[in-house]
């Protein structure tokens, strides 16, 4: 029986609207599963610097986000002009979609109207509403539609979710802060999926996913605190360093206007191409 005899379901599971069943969910973000440290977070900076500026007084010139928000809140999910019915949950597997499609969804861009919509409320109880169907779906994702494979784990839906992710942990704060086993549980998620970033955007072909990928390792490098997210942080100046000297040099009439040449020419090119050529290279 061990310590599973003495958990306790809280009553916020209870009624959060979710589709999972109350003890599922309690069980996979119960505090203590995890033996490795939680991710620390910096304190002092946020990578959303405008949001405080947000309020119901925007809320006309954000008609587009709103209804999205509202979408979601009738069980529906529209992206890339093709929609979901998730009365009965997401199908993170979405056969029948486009592989676009799926990228999108794996990407949670569904998630971030919802998000806005939160900072744009008119009242604390209209906030706490989208905070409650915000945490019921990011639930769901944290049980069924977290995965390393098939769209969730290309590169263009990690970046995506990387970004989101953080955008949505930053807006939701003071509620994330109420809950620490939610919290902790998106904390992991992002982190996992920046450490894969900064794995596979340095072998990832020179295109406009790179320069995404990177900015999305830069974002997670500036979020997170430690030696490791201020090597993210440097990699991405490093080969904002070196992209920019190509800019100049195509700009010139020296180089090739494609980036998907830069990597062929040294010195230009992310630092981490260079490293793997060698010095020999003329």
């Amino acid at each position: 029986m061990g310590d599973e005899a003495q958990e306790r379901v809280p009553e916020s599971e209870l009624t959060t609207g979710s589709n999972l069943p109350a003890r599922v969910r309690s069980a996979f973000l119960t505090r203590g599963r995890s033996r490795a440290p939680e991710p620390r977070v910096r304190f002092g900076w946020s990578l959303l610097p405008g949001l405080g500026c947000l309020g119901s007084a925007h809320r006309s010139a954000a008609g587009p986000v709103l209804a999205a928000a509202e979408e979601l809140r009738a069980d529906r999910i529209t992206l890339l002009g093709r929609t979901m019915p998730c009365d009965q949950g997401v199908d993170w597997a979405a056969r029948e979609a486009t592989p676009a499609w799926r990228v999108a969804l794996h990407g949670l861009e569904h998630l971030m109207p919802v998000g806005f919509a939160a900072a744009l409320a008119e009242s604390p109880e209209e906030r706490a509403a989208w905070w409650t169907l915000e945490r019921s779906h990011l639930l769901g994702w944290l049980h069924e539609g977290i995965r390393g494979h098939g769209a969730a784990a290309r590169l263009e839906a990690q970046t995506r979710r990387t970004t989101n992710l953080i955008r949505l942990i930053t807006i939701f704060g003071d509620e994330l802060t109420a809950d620490p086993d939610t919290r902790r549980a998106l904390l992991d998620a992002v982190h996992t999926d920046a450490t894969s970033l900064a794995v596979t955007v340095p072998r990832h072909p020179a295109d406009v996913w790179l320069v995404v990928g990177a900015n999305a390792l830069f974002m997670a490098g500036r979020f997170f605190d430690g030696e490791e997210a201020r090597g993210w942080v440097d990699s991405f100046a490093s080969w904002c360093t070196t992209t920019a000297a190509c800019a100049i040099a195509t700009r010139r009439g020296t180089r090739s206007s494609s980036p998907s040449t830069w990597r062929c020419s040294p010195p230009c090119g992310p630092p981490w191409r260079r490293s793997r050529r060698g010095s020999g290279s003329a």
